[in-house]
Protein backbone atom coordinates (compact mmCIF):
# COMPACT_ATOMS: atom_id res chain seq x y z
CA UNK A 1 0.00 0.00 0.00
CA UNK A 2 1.43 3.33 -0.78
CA UNK A 3 0.04 6.83 0.25
CA UNK A 4 1.33 10.12 -1.76
CA UNK A 5 1.30 13.49 -0.51
CA UNK A 6 1.35 16.97 -2.28
CA UNK A 7 5.54 17.44 -2.69
CA UNK A 8 6.99 20.55 -2.38
CA UNK A 9 4.55 21.68 -0.11
CA UNK A 10 5.73 24.14 2.24
CA UNK A 11 3.57 24.78 5.39
CA UNK A 12 4.53 27.61 8.29
CA UNK A 13 2.24 27.42 10.91
CA UNK A 14 2.22 29.76 13.49
CA UNK A 15 -0.48 30.17 16.32
CA UNK A 16 -3.58 32.90 15.34
CA UNK A 17 -1.98 33.89 12.52
CA UNK A 18 -3.84 34.39 9.20
CA UNK A 19 -4.07 32.16 6.50
CA UNK A 20 -3.39 32.13 2.39
CA UNK A 21 -4.20 28.54 1.43
CA UNK A 22 -5.09 27.05 -1.72
CA UNK A 23 -9.20 25.86 -1.70
CA UNK A 24 -8.35 22.44 -1.98
CA UNK A 25 -6.36 21.78 1.14
CA UNK A 26 -7.50 21.70 3.88
CA UNK A 27 -5.79 21.77 6.60
CA UNK A 28 -6.67 22.52 10.66
CA UNK A 29 -5.10 24.67 11.91
CA UNK A 30 -5.09 26.74 8.58
CA UNK A 31 -1.11 27.28 7.71
CA UNK A 32 0.40 30.77 7.80
CA UNK A 33 1.67 30.23 4.32
CA UNK A 34 1.49 27.66 2.09
CA UNK A 35 3.47 27.12 -1.35
CA UNK A 36 2.18 24.18 -3.68
CA UNK A 37 4.97 22.10 -6.07
CA UNK A 38 4.06 19.14 -8.53
CA UNK A 39 4.99 15.37 -7.79
CA UNK A 40 4.28 13.06 -4.90
CA UNK A 41 6.21 11.97 -2.02
CA UNK A 42 5.18 8.17 -1.78
CA UNK A 43 5.25 6.75 1.94
CA UNK A 44 5.94 2.67 1.95
CA UNK A 45 6.24 0.13 5.11
CA UNK A 46 10.26 0.91 4.32
CA UNK A 47 9.93 4.49 4.82
CA UNK A 48 12.44 5.21 7.91
CA UNK A 49 11.61 8.45 10.24
CA UNK A 50 14.67 9.94 11.12
CA UNK A 51 14.97 11.84 14.50
CA UNK A 52 17.63 15.03 14.51
CA UNK A 53 19.09 15.21 17.94
CA UNK A 54 16.08 15.52 20.54
CA UNK A 55 13.30 14.70 18.51
CA UNK A 56 13.22 10.93 19.24
CA UNK A 57 9.99 11.13 21.09
CA UNK A 58 8.22 13.14 18.94
CA UNK A 59 9.44 10.79 15.81
CA UNK A 60 8.04 7.70 17.74
CA UNK A 61 4.98 9.39 18.19
CA UNK A 62 4.32 10.57 14.86
CA UNK A 63 5.36 6.44 13.53
CA UNK A 64 2.61 5.43 16.19
CA UNK A 65 0.06 8.02 14.54
CA UNK A 66 0.92 7.12 10.97
CA UNK A 67 0.61 3.37 11.69
CA UNK A 68 -3.29 3.59 12.36
CA UNK A 69 -4.33 5.00 8.56
CA UNK A 70 -1.04 3.27 6.79
CA UNK A 71 -0.73 0.08 8.46
CA UNK A 72 3.00 0.73 8.49
CA UNK A 73 4.76 -0.41 11.50
CA UNK A 74 7.90 2.62 10.44
CA UNK A 75 11.07 2.50 11.98
CA UNK A 76 12.60 5.23 13.61
CA UNK A 77 16.22 5.78 13.15
CA UNK A 78 18.87 8.23 13.62
CA UNK A 79 21.58 9.65 11.52
CA UNK A 80 21.93 11.63 7.95
CA UNK A 81 18.77 11.64 6.18
CA UNK A 82 18.67 9.13 3.12
CA UNK A 83 15.88 10.02 0.13
CA UNK A 84 13.08 8.80 0.57
CA UNK A 85 12.61 9.46 4.90
CA UNK A 86 10.56 11.79 7.13
CA UNK A 87 12.92 13.93 8.76
CA UNK A 88 12.88 15.96 12.10
CA UNK A 89 14.52 18.37 13.20
CA UNK A 90 14.76 21.13 15.99
CA UNK A 91 15.36 24.45 14.82
CA UNK A 92 15.80 27.59 17.57
CA UNK A 93 16.24 30.34 15.00
CA UNK A 94 12.65 29.40 13.90
CA UNK A 95 11.45 30.72 17.04
CA UNK A 96 11.20 34.59 16.43
CA UNK A 97 9.21 33.57 13.00
CA UNK A 98 7.31 30.58 13.80
CA UNK A 99 6.61 31.04 17.83
CA UNK A 100 6.84 27.96 20.41
CA UNK A 101 4.94 25.89 18.64
CA UNK A 102 5.14 26.96 14.89
CA UNK A 103 6.51 24.67 12.06
CA UNK A 104 7.85 24.15 8.85
CA UNK A 105 6.74 21.26 6.82
CA UNK A 106 8.17 20.35 3.69
CA UNK A 107 7.07 17.53 0.90
CA UNK A 108 9.54 16.53 -1.30
CA UNK A 109 9.34 14.17 -3.99
CA UNK A 110 12.47 12.98 -2.26
CA UNK A 111 11.73 13.84 1.43
CA UNK A 112 9.30 14.96 4.16
CA UNK A 113 10.75 17.57 6.72
CA UNK A 114 9.28 18.87 9.54
CA UNK A 115 11.42 21.52 11.69
CA UNK A 116 10.04 23.68 14.78
CA UNK A 117 11.43 25.21 17.55
CA UNK A 118 9.99 23.04 19.93
CA UNK A 119 8.97 19.57 20.10
CA UNK A 120 5.20 20.99 20.21
CA UNK A 121 6.10 21.74 16.67
CA UNK A 122 7.24 18.98 15.50
CA UNK A 123 4.06 17.47 17.44
CA UNK A 124 1.95 19.63 15.34
CA UNK A 125 3.68 19.48 11.94
CA UNK A 126 3.34 15.75 12.49
CA UNK A 127 -0.53 16.09 13.09
CA UNK A 128 -0.56 18.54 9.84
CA UNK A 129 1.51 15.77 7.58
CA UNK A 130 -0.78 13.21 8.94
CA UNK A 131 -3.92 15.45 7.15
CA UNK A 132 -2.06 15.04 3.53
CA UNK A 133 -2.61 11.46 3.60
CA UNK A 134 -5.10 10.12 1.18
CA UNK A 135 -8.44 9.30 3.11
Amino acid sequence: MKFSAFATLLVSVAAAQAADTEDDIALLPAPAKLTRGSGAFVLTDKTPIVAGPGTESEAETLAARLRVPTGFALRVTDGNPPDGCIELALDGSLEPALGGEGYRLSVGAARVRISAASKAGLFYGGVTFCQLLPP
